[in-house]
C-alpha cells in the first residue's frame, strides 16, 4: 500500500509532539505532587510548631501534650515531639510517649524554641515509621488535598489535549509547506517522463529542497536543449549528406545514361563532392570521439611561436590573394607548452579560415601568442564584419552558420571541433566580437 509522504511526515510529527506531551505532562503531575505534599507538610509542621511553642508558655513543661493525630491520610507529616534528650513527649502508636528516639531519627528534627531556650525537639519521621489504619493516598493526602491535585491534573490533560490536537494541525500545515518543493519536483518528474518540458520555477524556497528544485529545473532545460540540438543536428547531418549525395548521384546516372559525358571538369566536381562528405564524416568522427573523451592527443613540449609560424605560412597566399594581411606576434616569455602539433594547427587553420572569409581586403589579422606564470594565450584576431550579438553565443553549437546564406559547404561543425580540441588540452576558448569592426577569438592552455 503506497502512503503519502505528507502522512508520513505529519504522523512523525504528531508522534513526535504526543510522546513529548506525555512525558511532560506526566512529569509535571508527579513534580506538582511532590511540592504540594511539601508544601503541606511545612504548614502542618510551622502550625503544630506554633502549638507546641504556645502550649509550653501555658504550662512551663511539654508534659501532658496531646498524641499527635497521625493515624490516617490526608494528617500531615509524620512527626513526633522530643524533649532535648529525645525522649518522645508526643508521638505515634510506633514512638509513644517515654521513648527515647534513635540517633538517626534526630538527624531531620527542629528545634522549639521559646524566648530563645531550646525547649525541645519536632522530629520528622520516615514515611514507613507510622502505622496508617486506612492505608495512604497519594503522599498521604486526605480528600481536600486530593480534590485540589485532581483538578491540577485534570487542567494538565485538557491542556495535554489541547496540545496533540495542535500538534495535528500544524503538522499537516508544515508537511504540505515543507514537501511542497518535493511535489513540485515530483510534478516536474512526471513532466519529463511525458516528453515536455517543466516550467519555469518562480521564487523557489531559499533552502536546501530549493536548492535541488533550482538544479532539476536547470537540468530539465538543458536536457531540452540538448534534445532540441541533437533533433537539429539529426535534420542538419541529413541536409549535409544529401547535398553533395543529390550532386553525385545526378551526374553519375547522367553519365551512366550517356546524357553527359565524364569531362575533367565535371570529374572535379564529383570529386569536391565526395572530398567534402569525407569531410563531413571526418568532423562527425571528431566530435563523437571528443564527446565520449576518447579523442587521441599527441602532447609535445611545442613552442607557440612554431605553431602561429606554421598556420601563417599556410594561409599566406590565400589572405595575399584576398588583399589582407596577415601578422603574428610573439611574446618575449612564451614558452614551450603541451599540445598536440595536428590538432592545435587544425584549430588555427579553421580560425584563420573563418577570419578570411569575413574580412574584406585591407583588412588585418593578427595571430598572438603570449604566457602568463601557469598559461599560454594564443588568439587569432580580425577587423572583419564581426559577429551579431544575437549569435554570438550560439557560434560554438554544432551545426549553427551566423549567415546561412554564405554558408557554402561550411558544415557548421569547424568551431564545435575547436572547441572539443581546446578542451580535450585541458584549456578554454572564447569570443569577443564587435559587428563592423572585428571578432578576436581566444585560447588559453595550461602549460
Amino acid at each position: 500500500m503506497r502512503i503519502s509522504l505528507v502522512w508520513k511526515v505529519m504522523g512523525a510529527f504528531v508522534l513526535v509532539s504526543v510522546l513529548g506531551v506525555l512525558s511532560v505532562g506526566f512529569f509535571a503531575r508527579y513534580v506538582t505532587g511532590q511540592q504540594f505534599g511539601k508544601f503541606q507538610d511545612q504548614q502542618l509542621l510551622s502550625n503544630y510548631a506554633s502549638f507546641v511553642q504556645e502550649y509550653y508558655r501555658q504550662n512551663q513543661s511539654l508534659e501532658g501534650l496531646p498524641r499527635i493525630p497521625r493515624n490516617g491520610p490526608g494528617q500531615g507529616p509524620v512527626f513526633v515531639v522530643a524533649d532535648p534528650s529525645g525522649r518522645v513527649m508526643a508521638g505515634n502508636e510506633k514512638y509513644k510517649p517515654g521513648v527515647v528516639l534513635p540517633p538517626d531519627a534526630l538527624k531531620h528534627s527542629t528545634e522549639l524554641l521559646v524566648d530563645g531556650r531550646v525547649i525541645g525537639e519536632l522530629v520528622l519521621l520516615p514515611r514507613d515509621s507510622v502505622l496508617r489504619d486506612n492505608g495512604p493516598g497519594p503522599r498521604g493526602f486526605g480528600p481536600g488535598e486530593r480534590d485540589v491535585l485532581s483538578q491540577i491534573s485534570t487542567a494538565i490533560l485538557y491542556a495535554m489535549l489541547a496540545t496533540v490536537v495542535g500538534s495535528v494541525v500544524l503538522g499537516a500545515l508544515l508537511s504540505r509547506v515543507l514537501l511542497g518543493p518535493v511535489r513540485k519536483l515530483s510534478e516536474a518528474i512526471q513532466l519529463m517522463r511525458a516528453g515536455q518540458t517543466p516550467p519555469a520555477l518562480h521564487s523557489p524556497p531559499q533552502d536546501e529542497l530549493g536548492d535541488v528544485l533550482v538544479a532539476f529545473s536547470d537540468m530539465s532545460h538543458e536536457v531540452h536543449h540538448a534534445n532540441h540540438l541533437r533533433r537539429q543536428m539529426t535534420a542538419d547531418i541529413a541536409h549535409d549528406l544529401q547535398t553533395p549525395l543529390t550532386v553525385l548521384r545526378g551526374y553519375l546516372e547522367a553519365m551512366q545514361e550517356g546524357t553527359l559525358k565524364p569531362t575533367p571538369e565535371r570529374l572535379k566536381t564529383l570529386h569536391q563532392e565526395a572530398q567534402h562528405l569525407s569531410e563531413l564524416v571526418a568532423d562527425l568522427r571528431t566530435l563523437s570521439l571528443a564527446d565520449a573523451g576518447e579523442l587521441q592527443l599527441q602532447k609535445v613540449p611545442l613552442d607557440p611561436a612554431e605553431l602561429l609560424q606554421e598556420a601563417q605560412n599556410t594561409f599566406h597566399h590565400l589572405a595575399e590573394t584576398a588583399g589582407v594581411k596577415l601578422v603574428s606576434e610573439v611574446g618575449p616569455d612564451v614558452t614551450p607548452t603541451p599540445m598536440d602539433p595536428t590538432r592545435m594547427l587544425q584549430v588555427m587553420k579553421n580560425l584563420i579560415g573563418n577570419a578570411l572569409k569575413h574580412t574584406p581586403a585591407g583588412g588585418q589579422i593578427l595571430l598572438r601568442a603570449q604566457s602568463t606564470d601557469t598559461t599560454t594565450i594564443l588568439t587569432v584576431e580580425d577587423t572583419g564584419s564581426g559577429i551579431s550579438g544575437e549569435a554570438l553565443p550560439l557560434i560554438f553549437e554544432r551545426f549553427y552558420r551566423a549567415d546561412e546564406s554564405r554558408s557554402g559547404h561550411n558544415s557548421g561543425l569547424g568551431l564545435a571541433i575547436c572547441k572539443s580540441i581546446v578542451q580535450a588540452h585541458g584549456g578554454t576558448i572564447g569570443v569577443e566580437s564587435t559587428p563592423g569592426e572585428g571578432t578576436c577569438f581566444t585560447m588559453t592552455l595550461p602549460r
